[in-house]
């Protein structure tokens, strides 16, 4: 017969470790994208958007690209919104001579949705990357913008705040330890809640 610490061991202590990898939200609650709507009214019908340079309070272009590249994936994984591709962006700031960490003006914005026919861009800014003081992995907080085309305003504006340690779950499980999975599971996060406030769908 099995003893009761060997039963403990082979039965028990496995389906704890089940129970704690897969509690939702992982050990701590995560912090939620902080969006301010800064139109009246229901959210914009916004179905074709371009993703512009992203910019970094660093100065590390390389960075900004990284970033701009993993949110274009996640947007148009996501099926939120038409996206146009990334080369016509590039071709349209190298016709009009708008350098990549430069913001588009309302009249150029207006030339965006003329030519290229989109509703709006998207916008994003990197303000910290460091290594987390609290585990491993790093600490990134980022804004993201969506500008309407027609007048230059901001529609929605985002900020999020987030730690490899935030998606950790039980012992590693979860744990994100570098900047492009944590930049991509950003993306995820500030999409899924534009969703949820009605933002694209077309």
């Amino acid at each position: 017969m099995r003893s009761r610490a060997s039963c403990y061991r082979h039965k028990v202590l496995p389906a704890l470790l089940l129970f704690f990898l897969f509690l939702p939200g992982g050990c701590g609650s995560r912090p939620e994208p902080i969006t301010k709507t800064l139109t009246t009214g229901p959210p914009a019908r916004i179905c074709r958007v371009a993703i512009l340079p992203f910019t970094c309070n660093n100065g590390d272009p390389r960075l900004g690209l990284k970033a701009e590249r993993i949110f274009f994936s996640e947007l148009v994984q996501a099926h939120l919104f038409q996206v146009l591709p990334e080369g016509d962006i590039e071709l349209f700031f190298y016709r009009n001579r708008i350098l990549p960490e430069t913001a588009p003006g309302t009249d150029e914005l207006r030339a965006m949705r003329e030519q290229l026919g989109i509703d709006a861009v998207i916008t994003g800014r990197i303000n910290t990357i460091e290594h987390s003081h609290i585990g491993p992995g790093y600490l990134i907080s980022l804004e993201l913008d969506l500008v309407d085309t027609v007048n230059g305003e901001k529609i929605a504006a985002t900020f999020l705040r987030r730690r490899g340690t935030d998606y950790q779950k039980v012992l590693h499980f979860g744990l994100i330890t570098t900047v492009s999975g944590l930049l991509q599971q950003m993306a995820r996060d500030i999409f899924q809640q534009w969703r949820l406030q009605g933002y694209g769908g077309c």
